[in-house]
């Protein structure tokens, strides 16, 4: 039996219209349907209530009704298994959210089929070690940010690659991304913009106080490892935007590949090209009056 999952944080009439057609779908298909708890109950329709934990374990397909930050907060709790994921868009920028709200049963019905438009996407794997223990263990879909916090001032952080001292960068912080992430926060830090076939891991320096620190685009199979030194005011260390731990000097942030890495439905009715067209505006020609 196909076990689909469903989430959404924020409940509007218009997405419990498509839960409620999800429902009917798994019903005339034989499918059993997951929903996150607290929260999901709501949507009735005979789906079982579970932790989002067991939601992501469990289902295969996954829809997530909402914005980009639903999107991550689903794929950052992937461990073991690479589930397809539907994101419907119901936020504002819907970059990872790509499918609309018309779509849906036409998707899963691909699904179903094996026949659904799929492009896969890497995880990074973050470790925070102070003296000697892991003190944070988590995964990122977008970036890993280590950066000064709100009273900080400029910061030196020392970036190694594969233990080897690559940069040192002076100034607000430092972005560590995958090609998914490269539309986010780096686009806007000055970063490349890498197509999400390509298997690489972004560096882009925030602000840095120099001429000479530029992004840097590595393969995606190394080792980086982060070190401040000592410093007045924060520096914190943030996963996807959704989880952050304020750094003590001499805390070491390791970022790898993950062993997993998740899968997302694409439209059927735009490219790569389109999604950045319409949702960044790229590559358009304003035209004056």
């Amino acid at each position: 039996m196909v076990t689909i999952g469903l989430v959404a944080r924020h409940v509007s009439e218009e997405i419990s219209q498509i839960a409620a057609d999800l429902m009917r779908f798994a019903s005339a298909n034989g499918c059993e349907v997951l929903v996150e708890k607290p929260g999901g109950e709501c949507f009735g329709g005979g789906a079982t209530a579970v932790s989002i934990e067991d939601l992501v374990r469990r289902a295969d397909p996954i829809v997530v009704l909402g914005g980009d930050g639903s999107m991550l907060r689903v794929a950052r709790q992937v461990s073991g298994t690479c589930p397809v994921l539907i994101g419907v868009n119901f936020g504002t920028l819907g970059f990872l959210t790509e499918i609309a709200p018309c779509e849906l049963i036409s998707c899963l019905q691909e699904c179903l089929k094996g026949r659904q438009r799929l492009v896969k996407r890497s995880l990074l794997y973050t470790q925070i070690v102070r003296e000697g223990a892991v003190i944070l263990r988590s995964q990122a879909l977008n970036d890993v940010v280590v950066q000064k916090g709100l009273h900080g001032r400029l910061v030196d952080y020392d970036v190694y690659v594969d233990d080897e001292p690559t940069m040192r960068v002076r100034g607000d912080g430092v972005i560590f991304s995958t090609p998914t992430g490269s539309t986010a926060y780096a686009l806007s830090a000055g970063g490349s913009i890498v197509h999400p076939d390509i298997s690489a891991l972004l560096v882009t320096p925030i602000c840095a106080h120099s001429l000479t620190n530029r992004p840097l685009i590595l393969p995606l199979d190394v080792k980086i490892r982060v070190r401040t030194h000592q410093h007045e005011g924060e520096v914190v260390a943030i996963i996807d935007g959704q989880e952050s731990l304020l750094l003590q000097p001499g805390d070491e942030v390791f970022i790898t590949k993950a062993e997993h890495c998740v899968a997302l439905v694409r439209s059927p009715s735009k490219s790569y090209f389109e999604v950045l067209r319409s949702k960044l505006h790229w590559g358009v020609v304003n035209k004056s009056d």
